[in-house]
């Protein structure tokens, strides 16, 4: 099943209050050209089930992270806080997340947001739909009573090799240049070398970036947002590159950074995000889903590498 949320329900409420919560982000943070998804080195993890945020989620709590200045990146509704023998203190103002679940048709729930448009065919025969709910999540800082284990980074020498060998393992042809572009015709990347940068984030940063575009090819993930967005599209899939370039960077240990050629999008995203109260998780739907690409096509080269040397030395 597709489950890109292209979403139509009918009560948008919910898109609504995600969506201004973005917008109000990227409007904080023009003047000193500070997205919510740059300057976070982690993804969001779940206190109770030690499994990370994705898509949407992902970019709602890193702007409420941003934005109050919590260091934690754990995150936990009432309940499964109370469940951590902790509780959340008076007054703490939460978050809202949202999950998507996939129902049978003849199982919807009314108080959760439908996607028609989402609605696919099960092997049984079984229509089923894609339904948005909204859910409330604090922070380990809006707490107390938690004791978090401690947990330590890796060496910065340790994480640029990783992140070398993720990206070597992705298997695009790579043109040294003294840009960072796509260019579809040829399928293939152009990238300033890593002597270039001033740091390794923006040098992975500017790599993530053009990778995400590179998903999109037609033999890839055939990602074409102009039947959705019109002459928004190009905008939109800067947002995608934007989005899925912070996601896998932060899988590796490094935040993305600001780019100067990207602050001519700013004004386009905003206004993007405001004419479609669904554009923002979209994006965010289909940056996850050019993030989870590289990530199983680099396990998959590294399996198929470390197979190969074992043969070779048997």
């Amino acid at each position: 099943m597709n489950t890109t949320p292209n979403i139509q329900g009918k009560n948008t409420n919910l898109y609504e209050e995600v969506t201004n919560s973005i917008i109000d982000a990227i409007e904080r943070g023009v003047d000193r050209w500070k997205m919510p998804w740059y300057a976070i080195d982690t993804l969001p993890i779940n206190v109770c089930t030690g499994n990370f945020y994705r898509g949407i989620n992902i970019l709602l709590l890193w702007a409420t992270a941003l934005q109050r200045g919590y260091l934690s990146n754990q995150w936990g509704t009432y309940k499964q806080w109370a469940e951590q023998n902790a509780h959340v203190k008076r007054g703490e103002k939460s978050t809202l997340i949202v999950f998507w679940n996939v129902v049978d048709r003849n199982d919807k729930r009314p108080q959760a947001e439908e996607a028609p448009d989402m609605e696919s065919e099960s092997e049984m025969g079984t229509r089923q739909v894609l339904l948005a709910r909204g859910y409330r999540v604090f922070n380990a800082e809006q707490v107390v009573g938690y004791c978090p284990k401690p947990t330590q980074a890796s060496p910065r020498a340790e994480r640029i090799a990783v992140a070398d060998a993720f990206f070597n393992s992705l298997g695009a042809t790579v043109h040294q240049s003294d840009r960072a572009a796509y260019r579809p015709s040829n399928d293939d990347l152009l990238m300033p070398p890593f002597e270039a940068f001033i740091a390794a984030e923006p040098y992975y940063s500017s790599l993530a970036h053009e990778y995400i575009h590179w998903t999109g090819a037609a033999h890839r993930l055939n990602r074409s947002l102009t039947t959705r967005f019109g002459s928004e599209g190009y905008a939109a899939e800067e947002l995608v590159a934007e989005l899925g370039a912070a996601f896998v960077c932060a899988t590796l240990g490094f935040s993305t950074t600001y780019r100067k050629d990207h602050a001519a999008y700013i004004q386009s995203w905003l206004a993007l995000l405001k004419n479609d109260k669904k554009a923002i998780l979209n994006a965010a739907s289909h940056a996850q889903k050019a993030a989870d690409f590289l990530q199983a096509m680099g396990a998959k080269r590294h399996s198929k590498g470390t197979a190969e040397t074992h043969e070779a030395a048997a």
